[in-house]
């Protein structure tokens, strides 16, 4: 049974178009136009007990973002993660947060890397 799994994770944000200029600055004060950034497209994962594991790609490659949805500090647009077989989804308050990174099914601690083992303080 994998420690940490990811199927089909992706992550959009919706960024706001404005015209250059003073016109295009009050323009944007009334109406807005977006465009949608893709950041995390479609990655799957599994990732078993034992296993090493690096994460490297490009800059811009939505490594962050990845991390960031599997810690629970954004939710993703679409797919599902898993850690522990418990899902990573942002929690309700920051002492539910810090009762889901420290109980003994979903210890999770990152730094820049995921680590996965025992939980603890």
């Amino acid at each position: 049974m994998p420690l940490i799994e990811v199927d089909d994770l992706t992550k959009q944000f919706r960024r706001p178009v404005k015209d250059p200029g003073l016109r295009g600055a009050v323009k944007h004060l009334f109406t807005r136009d977006y465009t949608t950034h893709v950041a995390v497209d479609h990655v799957s994962l599994s990732i078993e007990a034992g296993e090493a594991v690096a994460y490297v790609g490009p800059n811009g490659a939505g490594k962050s973002t990845t991390i960031k949805m599997l810690t629970g500090i954004l939710v993703p647009t679409s797919g599902s993660a898993h850690i522990r077989q418990c899902p990573c989804r942002r929690p309700d308050s920051v002492r539910a947060a810090h009762r889901q990174l420290t109980s003994d099914r979903c210890g999770v601690r990152a730094a820049h890397a995921i680590v996965v083992g025992p939980a603890g303080p």
